[in-house]
């Protein structure tokens, strides 16, 4: 799989089943991560801290099936205001970073010029805002996410992103959850 397919990835973590609901939501202080998630000989798990109006959301993608081997991390970091009646969550991103965590994987995002970088260092954040990697367009510094997000027995879960529900404005907000759950930590 190349490495463009790979950070491609990335985007289908906010795939996936949807159930459907809306309820009132108290406000989400805390550390929640997902558990191992498989994706085609790859994994992941995503990590979310929110913490008085800051986040801090990661979301390591593995080269293995079993969350052992860690090849890269997403880090977003910013604000969120939350409207605890409906649900909404505005995440306004502030940094984004891509950190190899494999020397390997950092030897061939820098021969692939991944974000247009030629110089990748394993366990250095680079700042990736407003670049495109692997395709992707990664969001501009200041740009909003408009989210849901619900309390469950065990944590939170987040909007299930797709078209038309991209986020990218209130009128493009997920109306759906992901299938996936953020249990507390």
């Amino acid at each position: 799989m190349s490495l463009s397919k790979k950070l491609a990835l990335f985007s289908c973590l906010i795939l996936g089943g949807s159930i459907t609901t809306s309820q009132a939501f108290s406000q989400p202080e805390g550390l929640y991560g997902t558990s191992c998630l498989p994706l085609e000989k790859l994994s992941a798990v995503k990590d979310v801290l929110l913490d008085n109006g800051h986040f801090e959301m990661i979301q390591t993608i593995f080269s293995d099936d079993a969350c052992q081997v860690p090849a890269y991390d997403f880090a977003f970091t910013g604000r969120y205001t939350l409207d605890e009646e409906q649900g909404f969550l505005d995440l306004t991103f502030e940094d984004i970073s891509l950190t190899a965590l494999d020397p390997r994987i950092a030897s061939a995002f820098g021969e692939s010029e991944l974000c247009g970088i030629s110089q990748w260092t394993h366990a250095t954040p680079v700042v990736v805002n407003d670049l495109s990697c692997g395709g992707q367009k990664i969001p501009a510094r200041e740009a909003v996410v408009y989210e849901i997000i619900r309390e469950t027995a065990k944590g939170i879960e987040l909007g299930s992103h797709s078209e038309p529900y991209s986020g990218d404005s209130p009128s493009q907000r997920p109306t759906s959850f992901e299938a996936v759950s953020y249990e507390a930590r």
